[in-house]
């Protein structure tokens, strides 16, 4: 009736069984797309959603900008940071601050441990009394985890503090 005796002992008949044990390139290539890719997609869309898609790292200036600050009799004044960063790698013992006035003097900024916020950093400046304003940047540094410990840094926009008599 048709069929053809194979020496396996199968028959063939209207099914050519070869090609479903064996199938061909092209035919592992489809059952690859169908099957493979939406597991890969629903793998990576997994692994994106963990993992924010942009680091930022943000300075925000705490000093007062509308309003002046009086002047006082010890010349220096509070220049106030918080600096916030989403990077998974940074070492938060080797993040620093200076606040940089003029081309070459700097002051370090120090940690307010007093809050329960340790991204908030503080540094007195000292401004001299024939000056009513105060041009600054604050620039912070970082360093991030890994074998070669790479170093980073943000500088500010300038910044404006007026002192009024």
């Amino acid at each position: 009736m048709g069929q053809t005796y194979l020496p396996n002992g199968r028959t063939q008949g209207l099914y050519n069984f070869t090609r479903v044990c064996h199938p061909s390139a092209t035919e592992t290539m489809k059952t690859c797309r169908l099957h493979c890719l939406p597991v890969l997609l629903l793998i990576a869309v997994g692994c994106i959603g963990l993992t924010p898609l942009i680091e930022y790292h943000k300075l925000t200036n705490l000093t007062l900008q509308d309003n002046a600050m009086s002047r006082n009799s010890t010349g220096l004044y509070p220049i106030e940071m918080e600096w916030r960063s989403n990077e998974v790698g940074i070492m938060h013992d080797k993040v620093a601050a200076v606040v940089l006035v003029g081309a070459t003097n700097q002051f370090p900024m120090r940690r307010q441990h007093d809050t329960l916020l340790t991204n908030r950093w503080v540094a007195q400046v000292p401004v001299a009394a024939t000056n009513n304003v105060l041009r600054y940047r604050i620039k912070v540094t970082w360093q991030l985890r890994g074998p070669a410990e790479e170093t980073n840094s943000q500088l500010s926009e300038e910044y404006i503090l007026r002192i009024a008599d």
